[in-house]
């Protein structure tokens, strides 16, 4: 054996007979060795290849997974992020539960512009979970390169791998006057704003990168009868004529301090600190307290486009059939999850019910952000969502309203949220 050929080989010996079980980082170095080394891959340094998809349990492990094995590959590949893949890659979001052919990942890849496509599948293993990777040739079409590993998994992996037993408590599982369902919402990055060419586009809507850190997020807006049963008060102006009418319709008609005053309540009921501290109309923001509160304006509209990069979270459009919004017919608030959830298993997050958050309005910039939670100080808080008298271009996911804190609306609700960390 020359001795190239024999230190190639000793090489990968460590990464081929590499332990059992291994951890998500250790198997993304040993399948970027493999796939790279000169006997066992069929890789070139530097080449163009997109990490595409995992058949996964969640769309949270499947976005997760596809950003690790992105930064791994990228040093020594040109690996494609997926912030800059095109719209159209929306189209695997309701393929996480399966795994794509070799002839589709080709597909993918050729229209990226991609030579190699990574693609695999997560299955449960006992108390483990299998991964089966491999690389397909965007020209051939066929498998080129195939691992199998056994992965030990940890805090992060295994919270995204349960999203959906949390998320799948529909709106008739929350309690009266509690928390309700609150669904796991993973750490990411995304671009929030719009771009140029959206339209409606507002130019307040500036495209930013920002990190979020994972949080809770209620699966729907806070009902009539949670609100009612809390603070002993009944502000909606569509109120329902019974209790199980109040139990699914969101409460409106409350003010932003009314909102944060709920929360406070709420924690303090449950036994936990508040993440509030309240002097008459100063109220600050404790964002490591594990209290209620009201999610951030940058987590609201990150939980609200849960991976995607159209305009809304159902593709480029948005139909009647699909949210709450003016279509002409009687406008008023419906019974939460009246209408399919989001991708992260939240519901209304395009009409019905606008939504209060903790920001104050101001203008964006261009830098990046991890977990901004707006200025320090301002006149009026931002409102989220749009409502059922908004137009088909105010729901859209970047879309920004704005009103004094003080101000009540028959439009305008709110849902809560938790730290994780």
């Amino acid at each position: 054996m020359k001795k190239a050929a024999l230190l190639a080989f000793l090489a990968v010996l460590p990464l081929s007979f590499a332990a059992a079980q291994q951890s998500i980082t250790d198997v993304i170095s040993d399948a970027v060795a493999n796939y790279l080394s000169p006997l066992a891959g069929k890789g070139t340094e530097g080449e163009r290849l997109v990490i595409l998809h995992f058949k996964s349990p969640t769309r949270a492990l499947n976005d997760w997974a596809v950003d690790r094995f992105t930064e791994g590959f990228k040093t020594r590949t040109g690996a494609i992020e997926r912030r800059d893949r095109p719209a159209y890659l929306n189209e695997l979001n309701g393929k996480i539960s399966v795994d794509i052919s070799d002839a589709e990942a080709a597909s993918y890849g050729a229209r990226l512009g991609a030579a190699a496509v990574i693609t695999g599948a997560f299955a449960p293993s006992g108390r483990n979970w299998a991964l089966s990777i491999r690389a397909v040739n965007a020209a051939s079409r066929k498998t080129v390169w195939s691992k199998d590993y056994t992965i030990a998994p940890g805090e992060t992996f295994t919270s995204l791998a349960a999203v959906p037993e949390a998320n799948a408590r529909t709106p008739e599982s929350r309690k009266s006057g509690g928390s309700g369902a609150m669904a796991l919402i993973p750490a990411g990055q995304f671009v929030m704003g719009s771009p140029v060419s959206e339209n409606g586009r507002s130019s307040s809507e500036l495209e930013h990168r920002v990190t979020i850190a994972p949080f809770y997020l209620s699966a729907t807006e806070v009902t009539q009868l949670e609100y009612e049963q809390l603070t002993g008060r009944a502000p909606s102006a569509n109120r329902g004529s019974g209790v199980a009418e109040r139990e699914r319709l969101p409460v409106e008609s409350v003010s932003w301090f009314e909102a944060v005053d709920y929360c406070n309540m709420l924690s303090a009921r449950e036994g936990l600190l508040p993440a509030y501290s309240i002097s008459g109309s100063n109220v600050t923001l404790n964002r490591g307290a594990p209290g209620y509160r009201l999610p951030t304006e940058a987590e609201w509209e990150y939980a609200c486009r849960a991976g995607t990069e159209t305009a809304y979270y159902t593709g480029p459009s948005i139909a009647g059939g699909q949210a709450n919004y003016h279509t002409g017919a009687g406008a008023k608030t419906r019974p939460v999850g009246s209408y399919a959830p989001n991708p992260y298993g939240l519901y209304d997050m395009a009409g019905n019910a606008a939504e209060w958050v903790w920001d104050w309005y101001a203008e964006y910039g261009a830098e990046r952000l991890s977990n901004p939670t707006g200025p320090g100080r301002g006149y009026r808080r931002v409102v989220r969502g749009g409502s059922c008298l908004s137009g088909a271009l105010q729901v859209r996911s970047a879309s920004r309203g704005q009103e004094d804190p003080s101000f009540r609306s028959s439009t305008i609700g709110f849902r809560i949220a938790r730290s994780a960390e």
